[in-house]
């Protein structure tokens, strides 16, 4: 399963010099960190799954992956625009699903009698 982790930066092309210093970069766009969980010393524990991961900054985001492949299926989707939202079938359901879809529930507990 693919995971990825996508960082704002303020300025992708400032930060872009900082990253080749502290990677090996396979392309001008995609490089491997060269220091384990340097993400997770520091940013925490929500980038635990990433040990040496693989990196590349698109449109002022940082985004991370655990493989060189995961980059570049998110680099043609993002730069090919195949987004879910522009599949037809997507829409139509988005569009059916305020209308039609409703779920409604009632959850009713008895507390246990203490004696």
């Amino acid at each position: 399963m693919e995971k990825y982790a996508i960082i704002a930066l303020t300025d992708g092309q400032a930060f872009k010099p900082v990253m080749k210093n502290v990677s090996r970069m396979t392309t001008d766009e995609i490089g491997q960190l060269n220091y384990s969980k340097l993400p997770f010393f520091l940013l925490g524990d929500a980038f635990s799954m990433f040990n040496r991961p693989w990196f590349m900054i698109v449109d002022n985001y940082l985004i991370l992956a655990n493989s060189e492949s995961e980059l570049k299926s998110y680099s043609d989707t993002y730069i090919n625009h195949k987004y879910q939202s522009k599949i037809q079938q997507y829409n139509q359901f988005n569009n059916w699903w305020p209308n039609e879809a409703m779920l409604h529930g009632i959850l009713t507990l008895k507390m246990p009698s203490p004696y």
